[in-house]
């Protein structure tokens, strides 16, 4: 099975079909008081992702590495642009 980002457009639709299940699992949890240490933000991505699995979708090594030095160069600027306020405003 192809990754689910290398299926074209029908393909993807077919598996965007498992999103539909993301509101009943995360009301379903909150219900059943499942993983109660965990605010809402997580749990719904936790249910995501478990979901996104289930579609196939991976990352190779390089796309992860790419968007890692691209966060990073963003926090770097975003020091840069900090400290520059700082002296500024000085």
């Amino acid at each position: 099975m192809k990754r689910f980002q290398e299926c074209n457009r029908l393909e993807k639709i077919w598996r965007y079909r498992w999103y539909l299940l993301l509101p009943y699992l995360f009301i379903r949890a909150k219900f059943r008081g499942i993983n109660k240490q965990f605010n809402n933000k997580v749990q719904w991505g936790l249910h995501k992702s478990t979901l996104q699995g289930k579609m196939k979708w991976h990352y190779t090594k390089d796309e992860v590495m790419k968007n890692i030095a691209k966060r990073r160069e963003d926090i770097k600027q975003r020091i840069r642009e900090e400290k520059l306020k700082r002296i500024t405003n000085d």
